[in-house]
């Protein structure tokens, strides 16, 4: 209100303002402003950075501002108006207010066309129309200086609000108003369409949509009949233009332009490119094409051009030339200097980059020049580095030209270019030999990259087009050397290969074109209708072959490339190739099935082939299922789409397979590089991912995954291995850490745990490695044994495994000792030795000085753990107990030294307190007087050390301050009282010396009455040693007291002595001399009764010792006698005559106490002993002392014999009384081990657990009973033993009738648990009701003796024992019956016999297990079941390997198990004969006529008899017809053709290892032709013939069974399937033992083979029972095989007509030989009679159908061993 513009000025200063100088500032120059003329005009600008508002005189370019200008006076007079006169002061002018937006022009256009415009319109009648004109000139003008429309308007509502003004005039007609009406409809859809742009979504799709409406609304505008304005639809174009490009900076200006690397930003400036682009086509096409051609309203003048829009696609493209620009440079400089460069940059961030109007271009074209000036200091360095790069490449001109594309815009600069003339010189003579070889290219055809898929021609055009790119290229970069020397011949030679190149282009689609013509007019590339679209070979493997041309495929590839190129090709050719691509994608599937038909085995994992047989089999019926043409496309889609999808499936299941195969390979790979110990977790993860890998494949119903496990076993066991081995050999780094602490315990350095719990936890985590792989399980079931083998063939490892582990605990102690000077301190008593050690203030200041330095040492220790190996010690609380040693050491000597002041200064002022109360006193009489000269010459004496003490205190009083800060208050008066303490000590001596004088007559006085006394004691002492020596039982008390009484007197002597002295008085000798003759006297008679007396002093403690201890130490009694026996021995004076008969009369008395020291004698016994001893009280066994004894030894000495009496009764009676407490405390404590069992109804049944262990203890109960008996005092004692006998009797009997019926119970429980033998099943379940009521009892009370009390327990053990054997034998009977019906069955234990005949007929899984133990060449069995689920059947038999064989009649698993066992045998017997047969017949054997599918189809046995069959047909013929030469060619032939077949082949797969054993026959073969030929044999009797192993079909009653005959032995073939069996390489040496062996049963003997371990003696017979068919069964002997086993092993062998062979036969005992041997006999003779029985043992045995030929093959390996074992020897021919 009464605020002036001044005050509003500084008002809005003081607002503004911070503390400082800066409001000085501001003020002066707002008072400037306010005070002086000449400025006129101030401006406000606030700071938006700092928050300040600054104050200057001139107008701001760009900023919003506050201005404040002076008001001139306009009509006023020069002097002050009235009120202003006599005030003192000028009148302040009149200041005004403006606001400046944006600029000078900007504001000036704001204020005329918002203020003063409108206003003078709305009031033109007060205004002259001159004024308006001004006004309306001023703002037209502005709006041209700021590129605003010139009508005016900034937008689309404006325009809308003008055409609505027009509406809403009076004045304006009806078709003013209707076009006014029309115009906004458009306009405001334009503008509905136009806000859309600023809404959210997808921008660029907007800005599309936007353009799409915005063509044809504004057409639709300008073709209104109303004739919209042209200025004014100029006008709308820019402002809709202006909408685009604002859209446009509003994404450009939220991004950071000059990112160079920012593909956003990147792509966001070339969408804005292109919308304007848009923009600017639309203008250009309404304004240039179509209105100027619109008659009724055409466009007049030039088309319309969008000014700003066109200078924003300028500066954009400025913008993207800078930034590629710069990241030219940022390649070429380094990073400091690409840094300097950035900061330059600055220049374009002080104003907007993309303000067009013509400030903001001023302001562009400034810091263009800035960037250029920036620029130029750099180009040397840009052009140094662009030679550097084309140094390199400089004999390269390819990348000349790419390094001159890539930097063209730097090398346009003048100053680089003008750099790099020598570089572009060089590159223009380069280009030449560039030119050259371009021209060389296009004739050379072997520079052409071939494709593969086009002709030749095609090919040529494409790498034509190639040479033609490169021209082009070479002509982009022609204008940086143009200008040079030479450039025209360049230029040249390039316009001249252009040239060629077109025309080379132009020839060779003509020759094309004519060449296709040709070849589709005359068929050639026409795809024949009527034809297959497969076909099969008819031979070798049936491959499936695909109809379609390969010249269709690439004919069509050529049209497609020829178009591609440009070229039009020809109508019929085209149709042509468009017939053909038709069915050509048909043909490529049809292809890639046929190429997955023909490799489908190849594709297959081997271990995943059984899991995909199944799938390729159908795959392989639906490609031979119909006959398809090519002439219906429907026909063949169908065809394709079947095949396809079978294929798919196929493909997608061996992808998922192999998927899975590549998870668990990833898998394995991965536990490769895991470390098994300290990555344990990913192990279990791994491994669990595994088995559910597995698992997903069973539930996806995949089968035969038996190899997909075992493949991956063995993978398993190799990684495992690695890592185990590794675990082995860094153990110690891979352990989990141990964390243990060194710690100070009990002033001794240990660990905490201790070692040996450190000890236990390492070599515990040790063992748990090693016995990783013991628990360690795959993924197939019998994978356990194959990890557990890992232990033992890496156990070399273990050596230095715990090598390494007692170096660690070596380490351990080393570190120990590491730390033992630090913990010095705390294994003594620091206090104890500050009070020994230190004694001056040096000691204490060089130990303190030591503390200071110990402490700083440990500080300098920053570890806090140690790390030795797996263990880590933590040695933090060691080093707090160091400094605390440290502290208490500086503690113990800050007390020492504190300690040893106070005693010092207690010491100094005790002595100054006494010294000065004594010299306060003057003595009066003769003891004071003594005593005070006492005192006197002490306080005399004892001054100098107390000087020197004091001394010493005020030393370690300043060292005490010097350490600790501290001193001794108490010191400060003692110094003032021994200052005081000299003068009192002179005046003291002068008082006492008179004293003195008056006492030495008295002392002699006193020695005269003493010598009387002395002369008196004399008298007695000889009276007293006349009456020891008369008397021997005379006490030594009188001696003693007269001693005593003399020490007395010489007591008194001495004190007088002794106070005479004090005076200094001395008495004459001869004064003295009577007391040293008495003295002399006493002590040589006295000498001989102490030893005695000293004797008696000794023997006085024992005899008073109680009798229960001294009965612990004889000793003592045993040790006093011995020493004064010896101390006394030599001495003749009458003391050592009574000690020796005293110890004579103890040791007389040391046998009956020796005797009486029994443990066995009670208190009845020794009340019997005191009335021997003729005591009439007897004392209780604990109050008995050693001399209640020994008080009258004499009668103790009497009483010996009845006293040893007494001791053995007592004895005696101790064995029987200590035998039956032990028995009572057994009966107690003794309890029967029970252990849980599941039964076959998994209920549970308590056992007990050690019977052996119970009847032991009962045993030495017996036996300790038994030596009670014995006893002399047994009789007190029979009744209670004669019980305990009984029982102990009882309970033995019992406990072993028990163990037999449990361990039977526990193996008969199960078998009839399951259902065996009903017969006996209501026995065996009364049985069973009383072992558990037995076993309840026992659970029950598990004591040993609460057996007796269970009722009836002897009745019910033995019906136990009986019943159960009974049980036993019927059991036994039952499984005899069934192994005589199935003499297999023999090879079976009976757990796993009667397993198989419970539930094999139930459980197919059961017969699985157990199938390889009856048939060993038998690996699984095929087995369905039946369509009602009734039972299951047996379809075929596979080997380890895969092999199946097929049976040509299944077998039900219906009725008893032994009955379709037999049928299964016997349908595997007649299968392999039918087969045998029929591939002999079907096959020539030669090469040509093996192929894959026999070997499919027959198993390896068949395939390998067959071929043995066709051998010895053709050698018997080749013989006949001379012609073994031709022969061994044949073979070789058919070597070379299996090999081929076999390389080809899947190494480990099936049909691998038939063709590997085929191949190992036919080598054998071929050496026995060679064999023949050398020896010239030319019959097929001849030697060398007749020794081979020859098979013959037929010569019996069916024709097909097989013979093999050997010499004159002849066997029929036995047709026991034995899979795929490893065959033996055919030497010399096996064909020589086949031959023995094969004579030596012809003879009905068997074989012993002998030679030492692992010379192949068993394998040899493997081998010849496989060639013959024949079952052949190991058996490994050992000195466990007792005549029984083997009569059971004999009787299976001779029943089902198996070969034994006896592994290592002289193992046996001889006793079990000489049994065996009466067993084989009768066998062999057997054989020798063809007897149709034999009986081994008890059991006469019948042969089985193939008894004629059957015999027994006894295979002994010879060992050396002490005894010699029988060979059988027989001569052979050479």
């Amino acid at each position: 209100m009464g605020l002036g513009i001044s005050d509003l000025i500084l008002y809005t200063n003081l607002r503004a303002r911070i503390p400082g100088t800066e409001l000085d500032e501001q003020t002066a120059t707002i008072l400037e402003f306010l005070e002086q003329e000449e400025h006129t005009v101030i401006s406000a600008v606030h700071n938006k950075s700092d928050g300040k508002i600054k104050f200057q005189h001139r107008i701001p370019n760009d900023e919003v501002c506050l201005l404040f200008y002076k008001v001139p006076q306009v009509g006023h007079g020069g002097g002050n108006n009235g009120s202003g006169h006599g005030n003192g002061r000028d009148v302040e002018p009149p200041l005004g207010i403006l606001t400046l937006e944006g600029g000078l022009v900007k504001s000036i256009y704001n204020s005329v066309s918002r203020v003063f415009s409108p206003h003078a319109t709305a009031r033109r009648n007060e205004y002259s129309p001159e004024l308006s004109g001004l006004l309306e000139n001023l703002h037209v003008s502005l709006g041209s200086t700021l590129g605003l429309p010139q009508s005016g308007i900034t937008s689309i509502k404006d325009e809308i609000k003008y055409w609505k003004q027009k509406l809403g005039q009076k004045s304006s007609s009806r078709l003013d108003r209707e076009t006014a009406q029309v115009f906004i409809g458009l306009l405001e859809n334009i503008e509905q369409k136009i806000s859309t742009i600023d809404s959210g979504g997808n921008s660029s799709s907007r800005i599309e949509e936007f353009l799409d409406h915005a063509h044809n609304n504004l057409d639709e505008l300008w073709r209104l009949p109303y004739n919209y304005p042209q200025q004014r639809m100029a006008d709308l174009l820019d402002i809709m233009g202006n909408r685009l490009l604002e859209a446009c900076l509003v994404q450009l200006l939220a991004e950071d332009i000059w990112c160079l690397n920012s593909y956003h930003v990147n792509n966001l400036m070339s969408q804005c490119m292109d919308t304007v682009d848009a923009w600017m086509q639309l203008c250009d096409s309404l304004t240039r094409l179509f209105w100027p051609n619109y008659v009724k309203h055409p466009w007049l003048g030039e088309p319309h051009v969008p000014r700003r829009g066109q200078q924003f696609k300028e500066r954009l493209g400025e913008i993207r030339n800078i930034k590629q620009l710069y990241k030219q440079i940022a390649t070429l400089l380094n990073d400091a200097e690409l840094q300097e460069m950035f900061q330059e940059q600055a220049a374009f961030n002080d104003f907007n980059i993309f303000d067009t109007s013509p400030s903001g271009q001023a302001k562009w074209h400034k810091a263009l020049q800035h960037f250029e000036q920036v620029l130029q200091p750099i180009d040397e360095r840009m052009a140094a580095a662009l030679k550097s790069q084309l140094h390199h490449h400089l004999s390269n001109p390819r990348q000349v030209i790419f390094i001159f594309s890539k930097y063209e815009m730097l090398i346009q600069r003048p100053a680089v270019l003008e750099l790099l003339s020598i570089e572009r010189e060089q590159f223009l003579q380069s280009l030449h030999l560039l030119l050259q070889d371009l021209r060389k290219a296009m004739t050379d055809t072997n520079m052409e990259p071939d494709t593969g898929h086009l002709s030749v021609i095609c090919n040529e055009c494409r790498w034509l087009k190639v040479v033609q790119y490169q021209i082009q290229e070479i002509e982009k970069v022609s204008h940086l050397i143009s200008g040079r020397e030479g450039f025209d011949k360049v230029n040249k030679a390039v316009q001249e290969i252009k040239e060629e190149t077109e025309s080379l282009l132009r020839t060779n689609f003509e020759i094309w074109s004519g060449q296709c013509l040709t070849a589709v007019k005359s068929g050639e590339l026409k795809l024949r209708d009527d034809q297959a679209v497969v076909k099969f070979e008819k031979e070798g493997r049936q491959l499936m072959r695909v109809t379609f041309n390969p010249k269709l495929v690439t004919f069509c590839q050529d049209v497609r490339e020829f178009e591609n190129l440009g070229y039009t090709v020809p109508l019929e050719v085209r149709s042509a190739a468009t017939h053909a691509a038709k069915y050509m994608c048909y043909a490529r599937r049809l292809q890639q099935i046929a190429t997955f038909h023909n490799t489908i085995g190849d594709r297959m994992i081997p271990c995943q082939r059984p899991i995909m047989l199944k799938n390729a089999l159908e795959l392989q019926r639906l490609v031979q299922s119909e006959t398809v043409a090519w002439q219906d496309e429907d026909s063949v889609q169908r065809y394709v789409n079947i095949l396809q999808e079978s294929v798919s499936k196929l493909s997608a299941d061996n992808t998922l397979l192999v998927g899975y195969h590549e998870q668990a390979k990833r898998t394995v790979m991965k536990l490769m590089g895991t470390d098994l110990l300290t990555q344990n977790q990913v192990w279990k993860d791994e491994l669990r991912h595994l088995r559910e890998l597995v698992a997903t494949l069973e539930r996806q119903s995949y089968t035969n995954l038996d190899a997909f496990k075992l493949h991956w076993d063995h993978q398993l066991y190799k990684v495992l291995e690695y890592q185990y081995i590794l675990g082995l050999l860094d153990m110690n780094n891979k352990l989990p850490d141990i964390h243990i602490k060194l710690v100070l315990r009990q002033r001794e350095l240990c660990y905490s745990p201790p070692e040996e719990e450190i000890r236990e936890l390492y070599f515990s985590q040790l063992r748990r490695f090693i016995e990783r792989p013991c628990n360690f399980r795959g993924l197939s079931e019998h994978s356990a044994a194959l990890f557990q083998t890992m232990v033992t063939l890496n156990r070399h490892h273990f050596g230095p495994l715990y090598a390494r582990a007692a170096q660690l605990f070596d380490k351990l102690e080393d570190f120990k000792r590491i730390w033992l000077p630090w913990i010095a301190l705390g294994c003594v008593d620091v206090e104890q030795l500050c009070g020994i050690h230190l004694n001056e203030a040096a000691d204490w200041d060089r130990n303190f000085r030591a503390c200071k330095q110990f402490s700083q040492q440990l500080a300098k220790l920053q570890q806090s753990e140690e790390s030795i190996d797996c263990i880590v010690i933590n040695v933090l609380p060691l080093r707090t107990d160091i400094e605390y040693l440290s502290r208490r050491y500086w503690e113990a000597l800050a007390n020492s030294l504190r300690a040893s002041i106070l005693n010092d200064v207690g010491a100094v002022q005790e002595f100054l307190q006494n010294a000065l109360q004594f010299l306060q006193n003057v003595p009066m009489d003769e003891g004071s007087i003594s005593q005070s000269g006492m005192k006197y010459e002490k306080i005399m004496s004892e001054l100098p050390q107390i000087s020197s003490t004091l001394e010493l205190v005020r030393e370690k009083d300043a060292c005490l301050a010097g350490w600790c800060k501290e001193r001794v208050t108490a010191l400060a008066p003692i110094m003032l009282q021994w200052e005081q303490l000299q003068p009192l000590l002179e005046n003291h001596a002068v008082i006492l010396q008179r004293q003195v004088d008056m006492i030495k007559t008295q002392a002699h006085t006193q020695l005269q009455n003493l010598r009387n006394e002395a002369d008196k004691f004399l008298l007695r002492w000889e009276s007293t040693i006349a009456e020891l020596e008369a008397n021997d039982s005379a006490s030594l008390e009188l001696f003693k007291e007269r001693r005593a009484h003399w020490q007395q007197l010489q007591l008194k002597k001495q004190h007088l002595l002794d106070e005479c002295h004090k005076f200094n008085m001395e008495f004459p000798e001869d004064a003295l001399a009577p007391f040293a003759a008495i003295d002399a006297q006493l002590e040589q008679q006295s000498q001989q009764w102490k030893v005695y007396d000293t004797f008696l002093d000794e023997l006085q403690p024992i005899l008073q010792e109680d009798w229960a201890i001294y009965r612990r130490r004889p000793y003592v009694l045993n040790e006093f006698i011995a020493r004064w026996e010896g101390s006394v021995h030599a001495s003749i004076d009458l003391p050592s005559k009574r000690i020796r008969q005293q110890v004579e009369r103890l040791q007389a008395t040391m046998p009956i106490l020796q005797q009486l020291q029994s443990d066995a004698i009670s208190e009845r016994h020794w009340a019997i002993i005191f009335q021997l001893l003729h005591r009439t009280h007897s004392k209780p066994l604990h109050a008995i002392q050693l001399q209640d004894l020994l008080e009258d030894m004499d009668a103790l000495q009497a009483a010996a014999p009845e006293i040893g009496n007494i001791v053995r009764q007592a004895a005696s009676e101790q064995i029987v009384r200590q035998a039956l407490v032990e028995l009572d405390q057994w009966s107690v404590t003794s309890q029967l081990k029970l252990i849980e069992r599941s039964d076959a109804t998994g209920q549970p049944v308590c056992l007990i657990k050690d019977y052996q262990e119970v009847l032991n203890k009962i045993g030495d109960n017996q036996s300790l009973l038994q030596s009670a008996k014995n006893s002399a005092a047994f009789d007190s004692f029979s009744d209670q033993a004669g019980l305990w006998e009984s029982r102990l009797n009882t309970l033995d009997v019992l406990l072993t009738s028990l163990s037999h019926s449990q361990r039977r119970w526990v193996y008969l429980e199960p078998v009839f648990g399951a259902g065996t033998l009903q017969q006996e099943h209501s026995l065996f379940k009364r049985i069973d009701k009383d072992f558990r009521y037995v076993m309840r009892e026992i659970q029950m009370d598990p004591r040993v003796t609460s057996l007796l009390k269970i009722n009836n327990i002897s009745t019910i053990v033995n019906a136990l024992e009986t019943q159960l054997a009974r049980c036993q034998q019927n059991l036994m009977s039952y499984i005899t019956d069934k192994r005589n019906s199935f003499p297999r069955f023999y090879f079976l234990g009976d757990d796993d016999l009667l397993e198989l005949l419970g539930q094999a007929s139930k459980d197919a899984d059961i017969i699985k297990r157990h199938i390889r133990k009856l048939f060993p060449g038998c690996h699984s069995l095929r087995i369905e079941q039946t369509a009602n689920g009734n039972h299951y059947r047996i379809l075929a038999v596979h080997s380890a390997e895969g092999d199946e064989l097929r049976l040509s009649q299944a077998v039900d698993m219906t009725g008893d198990i032994e009955r379709w066992l037999n049928q299964l045998v016997a349908a595997v017997q007649e299968t392999l004969r039918s087969q045998i047969y029929e591939c002999y017949n079907n096959t020539s054997g030669s090469s040509d006529n093996l192929s894959e599918q026999l070997l499919r189809q027959y198993a390896s046995q068949v395939l390998a008899t067959a071929r043995a069959l066709h051998f010895t047909r053709q050698t018997e013929k080749a013989i006949g017809g001379m012609s073994l030469a031709k022969l061994q060619q044949q073979l070789k032939a058919e070597i070379a053709h299996l090999a081929a077949m076999k390389q080809r082949a899947t190494g480990g797969s099936l049909q691998w290892l038939k063709l590997s054993a085929l191949l190992l026959d036919l080598v054998h073969y071929v050496g026995v032709l060679e064999e023949l030929q050398q020896h010239n044999v030319m019959h097929t009797t001849d030697w060398h013939w007749l020794s081979q192993l020859r098979y013959y079909l037929g010569g019996g009653q069916d024709a097909r069974q097989v013979w093999v005959r050997m010499v004159y032995a002849e066997f029929e073939y036995a047709y026991e399937f034995l899979g795929h069996a490893n065959k033996l390489v055919h030497t010399r040496l096996t064909h020589k033992c086949y031959l023995i062996l094969t004579q030596a049963m012809h003879m009905g003997l068997g074989g012993n083979p002998f030679g030492p371990a692992g010379t192949g003696k068993t394998e040899c017979v493997k081998a010849l029972g496989g060639m013959l068919g024949r079952l052949v069964l190991v058996f490994n002997c050992d000195e466990n095989v007792d005549t029984e086993a083997m009569s059971l092993i004999l009787t299976g062998l001779a029943r089902c007509g198996a070969w034994g062979c006896f592994d290592e036969f002289n193992r046996l005992q001889e006793a079990t030989l000489s049994s065996i041997s009466m067993l084989i006999q009768p066998i062999q003779s057997a054989l020798k009679d063809k007897a149709d029985s034999v009986q081994i043992g008890d059991r006469k045995v019948r042969h089985d159908e193939w008894s004629a030929t059957r015999s027994i093959l006894i295979g002994v390996k010879q060992l050396a061993g002490p005894r010699p074992v029988t060979r059988c020897q027989i001569a052979s021919r050479d």
